[in-house]
Parts: structure tokens; sequence; C-alpha cells
């Protein structure tokens, strides 16, 4: 049995989608012992790498830029994940000093072909977030999910 530890107050239906998991890795011969925490008690576990088996998380990259997420979760120098390699932390640290955006964007591509030949990750779905505003209100959401109400405008009296 593994233990799949997840936040149950941090995203919309988490307790759901930790349940489907379950049962979708039960389906396949796994099985999971659910425990769910506040998020408060299970980010300090994921920042300090002590979540012992499987966990559910989430990232919204706020700068839309792959470098963030190859920082925080591939990079043995500075990740919050359990899994790197040498070659990962050379084509890291190569795809940030590259000026060349074509350049770049091979070697990141790169990456993300090692990532999918070790199943590091496991993406399962994107969340969507609805947003409900009055007629009288201008706004855009932005795709990096920041609420940035400078953005909006109002003809509300």
């Amino acid at each position: 049995q593994i233990l799949f530890q997840y936040p149950n107050n941090r995203w919309a239906f988490a307790d759901q989608t930790a349940q489907a998991i379950v049962g979708y890795l039960k389906d396949v011969g796994i099985d999971l012992k659910l425990q769910s925490m506040e998020m408060a008690a299970l980010f300090p576990l994921w920042l300090s790498n002590k979540i012992p088996e499987m966990y559910l998380f989430s990232m919204g990259i706020s700068i839309m830029d792959a470098d963030l997420l190859l920082n925080l979760e591939y990079e043995s120098e500075t990740m919050h994940a359990y899994w790197s390699t040498p070659e990962v932390d050379r084509l890291a640290k190569e795809q940030r000093a590259q000026t060349d955006p074509a350049k770049r964007k091979e070697i990141i591509s790169k990456i993300w072909r090692i990532d999918r030949e070790n199943a590091v990750f496991a993406p399962l779905y994107n969340e969507i977030h609805a947003y409900g505003i009055r007629d009288c209100v201008d706004w855009t959401p932005r795709p990096d999910e920041r609420l940035l109400f400078k953005d909006a405008s109002s003809t509300c009296s």
C-alpha cells in the first residue's frame, strides 16, 4: 500500500480528485492509502522534500516560462521533487543561459522528452477557474490565474 497525501483545502474538488485517482490506480493494481491534510501541513513537507511516497500538488506558473517549473521541480540543487539526473541539471542550466529563443526551446524540449520517458510527473488535468462578473465590468481573466483588478474597468453605478 502506497501512502497518497494531498491538501484538502487548496483546490476545488480536491477530495473527489484524490478519491478518483485512488480508484483509477486500484483498477490497475496499485493500492493507495489516502491521507488528506491541510495545505499548511503539506506545503512544508513539499518544500523540504519530506513527503514519503506519493502526493497531489499543483503548479500555477506565474511567469509563464518553463524555467520556473524546471527550477522548482527538476534541478537537483533547488527542486522540490524526488527525481533528478545530471543531464536534466545540465540542460536546465544550458537553457537558462541561452539567448536564442529557438535554441532555448529545443533544449527545453529535450527536458520534456526526458520527463516523459521517465514518467517523472503525471499531469492529470487543468483546473478550470470560473469567474462571475457583472455586465458593467470590463475584465478578462489572465492565463496565469492572477487576479489583477487594476486591469479591470467598471461602468457600474
